[in-house]
Protein backbone atom coordinates (compact mmCIF):
# COMPACT_ATOMS: atom_id res chain seq x y z
CA UNK A 1 0.00 0.00 0.00
CA UNK A 2 1.36 2.93 -0.98
CA UNK A 3 1.93 5.93 1.89
CA UNK A 4 -0.87 8.61 0.93
CA UNK A 5 2.38 11.23 2.68
CA UNK A 6 4.83 9.79 -0.08
CA UNK A 7 2.43 10.68 -3.05
CA UNK A 8 3.08 14.41 -4.12
CA UNK A 9 0.21 16.53 -4.71
CA UNK A 10 -0.42 18.53 -7.86
CA UNK A 11 0.01 22.30 -7.03
CA UNK A 12 -3.19 24.32 -6.94
CA UNK A 13 -2.92 27.16 -9.21
CA UNK A 14 -3.40 30.22 -7.36
CA UNK A 15 -5.67 32.81 -8.74
CA UNK A 16 -4.53 36.56 -7.27
CA UNK A 17 -7.20 39.00 -7.24
CA UNK A 18 -6.30 43.06 -7.35
CA UNK A 19 -7.00 44.60 -4.25
CA UNK A 20 -8.93 47.46 -5.62
CA UNK A 21 -11.41 44.28 -6.44
CA UNK A 22 -12.00 44.27 -2.73
CA UNK A 23 -13.54 47.59 -2.55
CA UNK A 24 -17.11 45.97 -2.96
CA UNK A 25 -16.29 44.91 0.70
CA UNK A 26 -14.93 47.22 2.09
CA UNK A 27 -15.77 50.50 0.22
CA UNK A 28 -14.36 53.30 -1.38
CA UNK A 29 -11.38 55.53 0.66
CA UNK A 30 -13.60 57.43 3.12
CA UNK A 31 -14.74 60.89 2.58
CA UNK A 32 -15.34 63.87 5.14
CA UNK A 33 -17.21 65.93 3.01
CA UNK A 34 -19.88 67.11 5.69
CA UNK A 35 -18.61 65.47 8.41
CA UNK A 36 -19.15 68.56 11.08
CA UNK A 37 -22.71 67.94 11.04
CA UNK A 38 -22.38 63.97 11.13
CA UNK A 39 -23.54 62.88 14.82
CA UNK A 40 -20.94 61.66 17.06
CA UNK A 41 -21.55 57.50 16.05
CA UNK A 42 -21.56 58.54 12.19
CA UNK A 43 -17.89 60.33 13.45
CA UNK A 44 -16.80 57.29 14.99
CA UNK A 45 -17.85 54.76 12.68
CA UNK A 46 -16.52 56.50 9.40
CA UNK A 47 -13.10 57.33 11.32
CA UNK A 48 -13.33 53.15 12.51
CA UNK A 49 -13.75 52.35 8.61
CA UNK A 50 -10.87 55.10 7.51
CA UNK A 51 -8.77 53.19 9.93
CA UNK A 52 -9.54 49.60 8.91
CA UNK A 53 -9.62 50.75 5.00
CA UNK A 54 -6.09 52.64 5.21
CA UNK A 55 -4.39 49.45 7.18
CA UNK A 56 -5.82 46.70 4.71
CA UNK A 57 -4.74 48.35 1.23
CA UNK A 58 -1.62 50.87 2.61
CA UNK A 59 1.75 50.06 4.78
CA UNK A 60 3.48 52.08 7.26
CA UNK A 61 6.12 52.92 4.59
CA UNK A 62 3.14 54.29 1.86
CA UNK A 63 1.75 56.45 5.02
CA UNK A 64 4.98 57.82 6.25
CA UNK A 65 4.96 61.15 3.42
CA UNK A 66 1.59 61.77 5.52
CA UNK A 67 3.22 61.77 8.44
CA UNK A 68 5.56 64.15 7.20
CA UNK A 69 2.70 67.00 5.70
CA UNK A 70 0.82 66.42 8.69
CA UNK A 71 4.17 67.55 11.44
CA UNK A 72 4.57 70.59 8.40
CA UNK A 73 0.74 71.61 8.76
CA UNK A 74 0.12 71.19 12.60
CA UNK A 75 3.75 71.42 14.23
CA UNK A 76 5.75 73.57 11.99
CA UNK A 77 8.01 70.32 11.37
CA UNK A 78 11.26 72.04 9.90
CA UNK A 79 14.33 70.36 8.68
CA UNK A 80 15.49 69.01 12.05
CA UNK A 81 12.46 67.26 12.88
CA UNK A 82 12.43 66.11 9.08
CA UNK A 83 15.66 64.00 9.45
CA UNK A 84 15.26 62.72 12.83
CA UNK A 85 11.45 61.29 11.69
CA UNK A 86 13.64 59.41 8.57
CA UNK A 87 15.63 57.86 10.70
CA UNK A 88 12.60 55.71 12.50
CA UNK A 89 12.12 52.83 10.34
CA UNK A 90 8.67 51.46 8.85
CA UNK A 91 7.75 49.09 12.13
CA UNK A 92 8.82 51.54 14.88
CA UNK A 93 6.40 54.56 12.69
CA UNK A 94 3.67 52.01 12.41
CA UNK A 95 0.75 52.58 10.36
CA UNK A 96 -1.66 54.14 12.73
CA UNK A 97 0.19 57.26 13.11
CA UNK A 98 0.27 57.60 9.26
CA UNK A 99 -3.68 56.66 8.71
CA UNK A 100 -4.13 59.31 11.32
CA UNK A 101 -2.50 62.11 9.68
CA UNK A 102 -4.14 61.74 5.78
CA UNK A 103 -7.54 61.43 7.73
CA UNK A 104 -6.76 64.72 9.08
CA UNK A 105 -5.12 66.31 6.08
CA UNK A 106 -8.47 65.17 4.23
CA UNK A 107 -10.40 66.93 7.12
CA UNK A 108 -11.36 63.90 9.17
CA UNK A 109 -13.11 65.04 12.34
CA UNK A 110 -9.69 64.14 14.68
CA UNK A 111 -8.33 66.37 16.82
CA UNK A 112 -4.69 66.99 15.39
CA UNK A 113 -3.66 67.33 19.53
CA UNK A 114 -5.15 63.95 20.62
CA UNK A 115 -3.24 62.43 23.15
CA UNK A 116 -2.11 59.72 21.29
CA UNK A 117 -0.74 61.85 18.03
CA UNK A 118 1.02 64.08 20.28
CA UNK A 119 2.81 61.26 22.17
CA UNK A 120 3.69 59.39 19.51
CA UNK A 121 4.97 62.18 17.32
CA UNK A 122 7.43 63.17 20.42
CA UNK A 123 8.39 59.31 20.65
CA UNK A 124 9.51 59.17 17.23
CA UNK A 125 11.60 62.45 17.34
CA UNK A 126 12.88 61.51 20.40
CA UNK A 127 14.15 58.11 19.16
CA UNK A 128 15.28 59.44 15.66
CA UNK A 129 17.42 62.76 17.48
CA UNK A 130 19.28 60.03 20.09
CA UNK A 131 20.07 58.27 16.76
CA UNK A 132 21.15 61.29 14.78
CA UNK A 133 23.59 62.20 17.82
CA UNK A 134 24.93 58.65 17.98
CA UNK A 135 25.62 59.11 14.22
CA UNK A 136 27.14 62.20 14.88
CA UNK A 137 29.42 61.57 17.80
CA UNK A 138 31.58 58.35 15.69
CA UNK A 139 31.71 60.58 12.47
CA UNK A 140 33.41 63.21 14.64
CA UNK A 141 35.76 60.79 16.53
CA UNK A 142 39.11 61.79 14.68
CA UNK A 143 41.02 59.07 12.57
CA UNK A 144 44.77 58.51 13.11
CA UNK A 145 46.78 59.50 11.02
CA UNK A 146 49.91 57.10 9.90
CA UNK A 147 52.57 59.07 11.98
CA UNK A 148 50.20 58.72 14.74
CA UNK A 149 50.07 54.96 14.67
CA UNK A 150 53.87 54.53 13.60
CA UNK A 151 54.69 56.74 17.07
CA UNK A 152 52.20 54.63 19.03
CA UNK A 153 54.11 50.94 17.21
CA UNK A 154 57.23 52.54 18.17
CA UNK A 155 56.45 53.82 21.86
CA UNK A 156 55.22 49.87 21.93
CA UNK A 157 58.82 48.61 20.67
CA UNK A 158 60.84 50.37 23.12
CA UNK A 159 58.68 49.47 25.80
CA UNK A 160 59.41 45.51 25.46
CA UNK A 161 63.04 46.74 24.71
CA UNK A 162 62.78 48.50 28.14
CA UNK A 163 61.44 45.42 29.91
CA UNK A 164 64.84 43.71 28.53
CA UNK A 165 66.76 46.16 29.68
CA UNK A 166 65.64 45.81 32.99
CA UNK A 167 66.40 41.94 33.11
CA UNK A 168 69.83 43.06 32.23
CA UNK A 169 70.02 45.22 34.87
CA UNK A 170 68.78 42.94 37.57
CA UNK A 171 71.59 40.81 36.57
CA UNK A 172 70.09 38.58 33.63
CA UNK A 173 73.39 36.99 31.62
CA UNK A 174 71.19 35.42 28.81
CA UNK A 175 71.01 38.23 26.03
CA UNK A 176 68.02 38.78 24.15
CA UNK A 177 67.85 37.62 20.20
CA UNK A 178 66.97 41.33 19.21
CA UNK A 179 66.78 39.76 15.49
CA UNK A 180 64.65 37.26 16.39
CA UNK A 181 62.30 39.98 18.14
CA UNK A 182 62.51 42.64 15.42
CA UNK A 183 61.59 39.50 13.11
CA UNK A 184 58.36 38.46 14.95
CA UNK A 185 57.37 42.39 15.31
CA UNK A 186 58.01 42.79 11.42
CA UNK A 187 59.86 45.88 12.76
CA UNK A 188 59.50 49.00 9.86
CA UNK A 189 63.11 49.69 9.04
CA UNK A 190 62.21 53.40 10.06
CA UNK A 191 62.32 52.33 13.86
CA UNK A 192 66.04 51.02 14.00
CA UNK A 193 67.84 54.94 13.45
CA UNK A 194 65.19 55.69 16.35
CA UNK A 195 66.04 52.89 18.76
CA UNK A 196 69.63 53.26 18.07
CA UNK A 197 69.38 56.91 19.15
CA UNK A 198 67.61 56.11 22.36
CA UNK A 199 69.94 53.58 23.16
CA UNK A 200 73.30 55.21 21.88
CA UNK A 201 72.90 58.02 23.80
CA UNK A 202 72.70 55.96 27.62
CA UNK A 203 75.67 53.77 25.99
CA UNK A 204 78.56 56.50 25.19
CA UNK A 205 77.11 58.32 28.91
CA UNK A 206 77.89 53.99 30.04
CA UNK A 207 81.39 54.63 28.30
CA UNK A 208 82.35 58.78 29.16
CA UNK A 209 81.42 57.01 32.89
CA UNK A 210 84.38 54.32 32.94
CA UNK A 211 86.97 57.05 31.68
CA UNK A 212 89.20 58.23 34.23
CA UNK A 213 90.12 61.77 33.02
CA UNK A 214 86.15 61.94 32.54
CA UNK A 215 83.59 63.89 33.88
CA UNK A 216 83.99 63.57 38.19
CA UNK A 217 80.72 63.66 38.82
CA UNK A 218 79.53 61.35 35.93
CA UNK A 219 82.58 58.68 37.76
CA UNK A 220 81.41 59.24 41.05
CA UNK A 221 77.33 57.97 39.68
CA UNK A 222 78.90 54.95 38.56
CA UNK A 223 81.03 54.01 41.15
CA UNK A 224 78.91 51.15 42.18
CA UNK A 225 79.22 49.31 38.87
CA UNK A 226 82.32 46.48 38.74
CA UNK A 227 84.08 45.35 35.99
CA UNK A 228 81.33 42.54 35.63
CA UNK A 229 78.66 45.08 35.24
CA UNK A 230 80.25 46.67 33.01
CA UNK A 231 80.95 43.77 30.80
CA UNK A 232 76.86 42.81 31.22
CA UNK A 233 75.98 46.67 29.93
CA UNK A 234 78.67 46.66 27.34
CA UNK A 235 77.73 43.18 26.03
CA UNK A 236 74.09 44.50 26.13
CA UNK A 237 73.84 47.37 24.06
CA UNK A 238 76.75 46.25 21.61
CA UNK A 239 74.16 43.14 20.77
CA UNK A 240 71.15 45.72 20.72
CA UNK A 241 73.63 47.71 17.99
CA UNK A 242 74.62 45.25 16.02
CA UNK A 243 71.27 43.36 15.74
CA UNK A 244 69.50 46.88 14.37
CA UNK A 245 72.43 46.85 11.72
CA UNK A 246 72.00 43.92 10.51
CA UNK A 247 68.06 44.00 10.39
CA UNK A 248 68.75 47.29 8.85
CA UNK A 249 70.27 46.02 6.14
CA UNK A 250 68.24 43.40 5.67
CA UNK A 251 64.63 45.23 5.55
CA UNK A 252 66.45 47.34 2.66
CA UNK A 253 67.61 44.42 0.46
CA UNK A 254 64.37 42.50 0.74
CA UNK A 255 61.93 46.33 0.56
CA UNK A 256 60.01 45.28 -2.35
CA UNK A 257 60.33 47.43 -5.39
CA UNK A 258 57.10 49.45 -6.70
CA UNK A 259 56.17 48.35 -9.94
CA UNK A 260 55.71 51.05 -12.33
CA UNK A 261 51.96 50.70 -14.04
CA UNK A 262 51.81 49.25 -16.96
CA UNK A 263 51.37 51.22 -19.67
CA UNK A 264 48.76 50.89 -22.17
CA UNK A 265 49.75 50.38 -26.19
CA UNK A 266 47.35 53.17 -27.87
CA UNK A 267 49.20 55.41 -24.92
CA UNK A 268 53.06 54.40 -25.55
CA UNK A 269 52.05 55.30 -29.46
CA UNK A 270 50.34 58.23 -29.42
CA UNK A 271 53.06 60.98 -29.90
CA UNK A 272 54.51 58.84 -32.91
CA UNK A 273 54.77 60.91 -36.04
CA UNK A 274 54.15 58.90 -39.64
CA UNK A 275 52.15 59.21 -42.63
CA UNK A 276 48.24 57.69 -42.51
CA UNK A 277 48.12 57.51 -45.82
CA UNK A 278 49.69 57.96 -49.60
CA UNK A 279 47.10 58.22 -52.36
CA UNK A 280 49.50 58.26 -55.10
CA UNK A 281 50.27 54.69 -54.35
CA UNK A 282 47.04 54.07 -53.09
CA UNK A 283 49.02 53.14 -49.37
CA UNK A 284 47.91 53.14 -45.82
CA UNK A 285 49.84 52.93 -42.70
CA UNK A 286 49.23 50.07 -40.52
CA UNK A 287 48.56 50.86 -37.00
CA UNK A 288 51.70 51.77 -34.59
CA UNK A 289 50.41 49.77 -32.31
CA UNK A 290 51.05 46.73 -34.26
CA UNK A 291 54.91 47.59 -34.49
CA UNK A 292 54.73 47.01 -30.58
CA UNK A 293 56.11 43.87 -30.09
CA UNK A 294 56.61 42.81 -34.14
CA UNK A 295 59.99 41.07 -35.15
CA UNK A 296 59.85 43.12 -38.07
CA UNK A 297 58.69 46.63 -39.70
CA UNK A 298 58.71 47.46 -43.32
CA UNK A 299 58.43 51.34 -44.17
CA UNK A 300 58.47 53.46 -47.03
CA UNK A 301 59.42 57.17 -47.02
CA UNK A 302 57.45 59.15 -50.02
CA UNK A 303 59.67 61.81 -50.13
CA UNK A 304 62.94 59.60 -50.76
CA UNK A 305 61.38 56.51 -52.27
CA UNK A 306 63.38 54.78 -49.88
CA UNK A 307 61.84 51.44 -48.60
CA UNK A 308 63.30 49.37 -45.26
CA UNK A 309 63.02 46.37 -43.22
CA UNK A 310 63.81 46.75 -39.20
CA UNK A 311 64.84 43.71 -37.90
CA UNK A 312 64.73 43.32 -33.65
CA UNK A 313 67.91 42.13 -32.28
CA UNK A 314 68.62 39.23 -30.79
CA UNK A 315 68.79 40.98 -27.54
CA UNK A 316 65.35 42.15 -27.32
CA UNK A 317 63.54 39.94 -29.14
CA UNK A 318 61.01 42.23 -30.27
CA UNK A 319 60.67 46.13 -31.69
CA UNK A 320 59.59 48.89 -29.51
CA UNK A 321 58.51 52.56 -30.24
CA UNK A 322 59.22 55.52 -28.16
CA UNK A 323 58.01 59.11 -29.56
CA UNK A 324 58.85 58.49 -32.83
CA UNK A 325 61.87 56.19 -32.45
CA UNK A 326 61.96 52.20 -33.09
CA UNK A 327 63.78 50.96 -30.29
CA UNK A 328 65.11 46.96 -30.20
CA UNK A 329 65.96 47.14 -33.70
CA UNK A 330 69.66 45.21 -35.24
CA UNK A 331 71.08 48.04 -36.93
CA UNK A 332 73.15 46.01 -39.37
CA UNK A 333 70.21 43.84 -40.12
CA UNK A 334 67.90 47.35 -40.60
CA UNK A 335 68.65 48.91 -44.05
CA UNK A 336 66.87 50.36 -46.91
CA UNK A 337 66.99 50.91 -50.64
CA UNK A 338 65.66 53.55 -52.95
CA UNK A 339 62.67 52.68 -55.46
CA UNK A 340 63.19 53.36 -59.09
CA UNK A 341 59.94 52.45 -60.09
CA UNK A 342 57.78 52.88 -56.72
CA UNK A 343 54.23 51.98 -58.47
CA UNK A 344 55.49 48.34 -59.82
CA UNK A 345 58.00 47.72 -56.97
CA UNK A 346 55.21 48.80 -54.24
CA UNK A 347 53.20 46.73 -56.60
CA UNK A 348 55.25 43.56 -56.10
CA UNK A 349 55.64 44.08 -52.45
CA UNK A 350 52.12 44.39 -51.62
CA UNK A 351 52.04 40.51 -53.58
CA UNK A 352 54.57 39.08 -51.81
CA UNK A 353 54.43 36.20 -49.19
CA UNK A 354 56.00 35.70 -46.31
CA UNK A 355 59.04 34.15 -47.94
CA UNK A 356 59.06 36.56 -50.96
CA UNK A 357 59.41 39.13 -48.58
CA UNK A 358 62.83 37.38 -47.13
CA UNK A 359 64.72 38.45 -50.74
CA UNK A 360 62.63 41.55 -51.66
CA UNK A 361 64.94 43.65 -50.95
CA UNK A 362 67.79 41.93 -52.30
CA UNK A 363 66.41 41.93 -55.34
CA UNK A 364 66.24 45.44 -55.99
CA UNK A 365 69.47 47.10 -57.58
CA UNK A 366 69.90 49.92 -55.33
CA UNK A 367 72.83 50.74 -52.79
CA UNK A 368 71.91 49.62 -49.29
CA UNK A 369 71.79 52.02 -46.26
CA UNK A 370 71.63 51.61 -42.54
CA UNK A 371 68.19 52.70 -41.25
CA UNK A 372 68.25 55.25 -38.28
CA UNK A 373 65.42 53.97 -36.06
CA UNK A 374 63.66 57.63 -36.99
CA UNK A 375 60.30 57.72 -37.87
CA UNK A 376 58.84 61.32 -39.82
CA UNK A 377 55.66 62.81 -41.27
CA UNK A 378 56.74 61.17 -44.78
CA UNK A 379 57.14 57.65 -43.51
CA UNK A 380 53.84 55.09 -44.55
CA UNK A 381 54.28 52.17 -42.05
CA UNK A 382 53.84 49.57 -44.25
CA UNK A 383 53.62 45.98 -42.61
CA UNK A 384 54.58 44.40 -39.35
CA UNK A 385 55.46 40.69 -39.26
CA UNK A 386 54.96 39.31 -35.32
Amino acid sequence: MVNRLMVAKKPQRKVSTPKFMDEKFTGPEPKWDGASKWTDDKKRQEITHAFYFYNYYMSAGDMRKYVVEFGQTYYKWGKAEISAFAECDDNRVGITIGSASKMILNGAPLAHDAEYIVNKLEELLAYGREKLATKKVVKDVPKRNVAEIMAEKLDDTIGELEAKYDEMIEGSIELPDFMAYFREKNMPQAFCSRIREKYAAQYNELLESQNKKGDADLREAYSWMTKADFKRYDTWYKSLFDALTTYGNVKSAVRKVRKPRPVSKEKLVKNVKFLQKFDELNLVSISPVDVLNATELWVYNIKTRKIGKYVADATSGVLGIKGSTILGYDAKQSVAKTLRKPKEQIKEFQNSGKVALRKFLDNIRAVEIGLTGRLNGDTILLKAVK
